[in-house]
């Protein structure tokens, strides 16, 4: 067998100079006109990058989409307010802690161990809320949030680094909606339509924490409605972002880049105008919203329809950019656990919030400002993978001159 670093392969009786092979007369390179048979390329399809988005996307249906789906359906309502965000906060913030010690043990076991290590405590979480709902016992929910909350740290950095290191850059903002529609057919199955099967009778009020924006103003089968119809088009949402990415309607990537952050940055800024605006008006009237009166309705509903679709463009598009800023699976990892946890944080620190009585017009103006203030790193994010893309684009030039001009 030859040495891969040594100057003469005597199998092909070629010599390397630099980087550049020089072929004998009696062995040349393969070329495109040979037929294809003979030099298979064809991967089966359990090996390509789409398998893989789809058992990550499989898998996350079954942890954060089942989940996702309990939350929805509050274990029929036996739940107390503040026994789910006693929970939800625990469960949250040591996911923060542990989406920090991802990377560190996706680097020691590998990608898919870390996955199935992830899961493991979202079984615990279910049982504690099924033990819950049967002896009335509370216990169990809190050891299954933290359960639930060690793992599930891990099992969001890792899915995360998959879904955008995987797939292949033309692919990628399509690739990255098939995860999320994984994701959010635990929000559509079980929080929206078998809520709005079960509650599309009831149009009252009911008693319900009043301290959301559906909670607050909607009658139970219009917040039914609203989770259902949500979940649905924050899922379209996510493929109209990671078609505008990938698909050629530019040939520029910089140019689909830059656009698609504009779309995001204006469909963001005009939806929480929008909704300060509803809010300062619902404040006074204190209206109760339901689909049989359906100009009311559809005002209330439409704010929180278009901050669903804003929400769907805005994940599908950070996903991207992180999963285009570094080539790396070790950078994969460690943006995905960065992200992940900010994102964790923030929900845990959300349920804090909702502990404490606020009005929702400060949320609504605390969430206009967050997002006018973010404006500028997103923007500054979008042009580190146009930098990125020019860079490639630039390599790539230099070696097709290069092969031309050694022809």
């Amino acid at each position: 067998m030859s040495n891969p670093d040594s100057d003469t392969d005597k199998v092909g009786e070629t010599s390397k100079v630099g980087n550049e092979i020089l072929w004998s007369r009696s062995q040349r390179p393969i070329t495109i006109d040979e037929p294809i048979a003979s030099h298979p390329t064809k991967i089966p399809f359990f090996r390509s990058t789409l398998f893989q988005i789809l058992v990550v996307g499989i898998c996350a249906f079954c942890t954060p989409g089942i989940w996702s789906a309990m939350n929805g359906l509050g274990v029929g309502g036996s739940q107390s307010q503040d026994l789910v965000n006693a929970a939800n906060a625990l469960l949250y913030a040591f996911m923060t802690v542990t989406c920090f010690a991802g990377p560190w043990l996706t680097n020691l076991i590998g990608f898919k161990y870390t996955l199935a290590i992830g899961s493991l405590g979202y079984p615990l979480y279910a049982a504690g809320l099924y033990v819950n709902n049967i002896f009335g016992d509370t216990w169990f929910v809190y050891v299954g949030a933290v359960a639930c909350g060690i793992s599930a740290g891990f099992f969001w950095s890792v899915e995360g680094a998959i879904a955008t290191g995987y797939p292949e850059s033309h692919k990628r903002g399509r690739y990255i909606a098939t995860w999320f529609t994984f994701r959010n057919f635990g929000n559509i199955v079980g929080g929206g339509a078998v809520s709005l099967g079960i509650n599309h009778k009831i149009n009252q009020k009911g008693k319900a924490y009043s301290g959301t924006y559906l909670a607050m103003y909607f009658t139970v089968r219009s917040r039914a409605l609203d989770s259902f119809m949500s979940a649905v088009v924050g899922t379209l949402a996510t493929w109209l972002g990671g078609s505008l990415v990938d698909l050629l309607w530019h040939k520029s990537r910089q140019v689909r880049a830059i656009s698609t952050f504009v779309l995001i940055a204006l469909l963001n800024s005009a939806t929480w105008i929008w909704a300060i605006y509803i809010q300062n008006e619902y404040r006074r009237t204190l209206p109760v919203l339901d689909w049989g009166h359906q100009k009311a309705f559809g005002r209330g509903f439409g704010v929180y329809i278009f901050e669903r679709i804003s929400l769907g463009m805005v994940e599908n598009y950070i996903y991207w950019c992180i999963g285009n800023l570094s080539d790396s699976p070790g950078d994969q990892i460690r943006y995905s656990s960065l992200l992940r946890r900010i994102e964790t944080a923030g929900v845990a620190v959300g349920f804090g919030v909702q502990a404490v009585p606020t009005k929702l017009i400060i949320t609504a103006g605390i969430n206009c400002g967050l997002c006018f203030s973010a404006l500028p790193f997103s923007y500054y994010t979008t042009l580190q993978v146009v930098r990125k893309f020019n860079k490639l684009d630039a390599e790539q030039k230099e070696a097709a001159d290069s092969a031309v001009e050694g022809q």
